[in-house]
């Protein structure tokens, strides 16, 4: 299983949509840099699940046919999730 954050799922699909790193940290808001480092994070995880993900071609690919490509949910969906629930039990409680 393949854990990518948001952000690295993001940056991936942008870059196999055919974006630059410039293009992408521009969109982004980011660096140039910082847009690089979630590929060549992404594609470090890929190639530790046993995926060869080295070109823009392969990493599509590996999006593509890896099927638990899964998202690690962000801080802020973790905080809303817990409020949730916390709102649900003070309403059952009531």
């Amino acid at each position: 299983m393949v854990l990518l954050s948001q952000r690295e799922l993001v940056v991936c699909c942008m870059r196999t949509a055919g974006a630059s790193d410039k293009q992408i940290a521009n969109i982004l808001g980011i660096s140039t840099w910082t847009a690089g480092s979630y590929i060549r994070r992404a594609r470090a995880k890929f190639l530790a699940a046993g995926i060869d993900a080295g070109t823009t071609v392969l990493l599509l690919n590996a999006l593509e046919q890896e099927p638990r490509v899964w998202r690690v949910p962000g801080r802020r969906e973790r905080y809303r999730a817990r409020d949730r629930r916390a709102y649900a039990r003070k309403r059952t409680a009531a």
